[in-house]
């Protein structure tokens, strides 16, 4: 296994975080497991594909994919307010997915936190454009940190889910759903320390689809017929790289620790130790949108 040269750039792009400044370039480590082109970034499990953008980590679940680094946005003003929605969506409309707290966020199979799915259904020949967040988690005894959670947690993405589709399994081991949309890989992703306890909502344009025509083999030979369908009818948000648990949505008012334990959730049951009673959720609120936009008129 060969090392190759990649700017410490492309790590930071997957890490969370950019640097401003030139740097030295850093050896990094070819990754096998997802095909050619993939290497780790230095020091964690997941493996980064400069040439298509593409971040995977192995899961207990399966693969978790995410790209990055994140899109470019820009700032927009509270889209709450409808005389604002034009400046955000240009002539789409505006779609409220929710407002979710800390202490609303589940646990998933592959070591993630998520948001309850909720239902997104658009009019025929419609596409999510644009996702726009705002607010976000803080450690209320430090109000004004904008730093958000730090790498465990650094990005917010909005997925797909659709759990009337059922795939057909070639071994003949009986229908599955597809967990994600787009091969897993997000609708559109903010990292939180862009957003928290900013004045003003961030909008990036989506870098999948909703929903998605996907396919699939319907034997063991990849070869046809294939089977075709729509995957998309809620939307979730999730947290990205890294494991992250309630754990890491919480923060301990107790100088000693001895009473600051729970949080941590089983990938298997999907069932999280209670908080202690020195560990509470973290404050803020993240509020999170939609453009929508290309329906008939």
């Amino acid at each position: 296994m060969k090392n190759v040269f990649l700017s410490f750039g492309l790590v930071a792009a997957v890490l969370g975080f950019a640097s401003n400044s030139a740097v030295a370039v850093e050896y990094t480590k070819v990754c096998t497991l997802f095909g050619p082109g993939y290497y780790y970034a230095p020091g964690t499990d997941t493996c980064y594909n400069p040439t298509t953008g593409v971040a995977k980590e192995l899961t207990q679940a399966g693969v978790w994919s995410t790209l990055a680094p994140y899109p470019q946005g820009k700032w927009v003003a509270d889209p709450q307010n409808a005389q604002n929605v034009q400046a955000v969506c240009g002539h789409g409309r505006l779609v409220k997915i929710g407002d979710f707290q800390a202490s609303s966020l589940v646990p998933n199979a592959y070591n993630k936190i998520q948001t309850p799915p909720v239902p997104t259904p658009l009019q025929t020949g419609e596409m999510i454009t644009k996702v726009v967040m705002k607010g976000g988690f803080f450690d209320p005894r430090v109000p004004g940190v904008r730093n958000g959670l730090g790498f465990a947690t650094s990005g917010m993405c909005l997925r797909s889910v659709d759990p009337a589709v059922l795939e057909a399994q070639p071994s003949g081991a009986g229908a599955t759903n597809p967990p994600f949309g787009d091969g897993g890989l997000p609708i559109g992703c903010i990292n939180m320390s862009r957003i928290v306890n900013m004045p003003r909502a961030y909008s990036v344009p989506a870098t999948a689809s909703y929903p998605n025509i996907d396919a699939y083999f319907l034997n063991s030979n990849q070869q046809p017929p294939v089977q075709q369908y729509q995957y998309g009818t809620m939307l979730t948000v999730t947290t990205d790289l890294r494991a992250s648990d309630l754990a890491t949505f919480s923060y301990c008012d107790d100088p000693t620790g001895a009473t600051c334990g729970g949080g941590h959730c089983d990938p298997t049951t999907l069932i999280c130790d209670p908080l202690g009673a020195g560990r509470h959720p973290l404050a803020g609120v993240l509020s999170v949108w939609v453009c929508v936009d290309g329906g008939q008129q």
